[in-house]
């Protein structure tokens, strides 16, 4: 993978990660609100443990393989280089 590569990929993830955080705080609820409800999660939920527990777990799986994909492919195209 070429070096610009990498950076337009680093700069694609920056943007997709500052634009859902800005969204997150734009969607804030303000405190001033009548029923906002502020309470733990509930784990006797299916709902809450999905949303809360095996999402975050499979983005993270995902996001390593991810990464392992793209280290191995590096290590490769570095033996190549290498080997020539």
């Amino acid at each position: 993978m070429k070096p610009t590569t990498r950076i337009s990929t680093k700069i694609s993830l920056l943007t997709i990660f500052f634009t859902l955080h800005s969204v997150l705080i734009a969607a804030q609820q303000p405190t001033h609100s009548a029923g906002s409800k502020n309470e733990a999660v509930d784990l006797t939920n299916w709902f809450e443990i999905v949303i809360f527990i095996l999402f975050p777990i499979i983005i993270i799986a995902i996001y390593l393989a991810w990464r392992k994909k793209i280290n191995d492919e590096k290590n490769e195209e570095n033996n190549n280089t290498q080997n020539d």
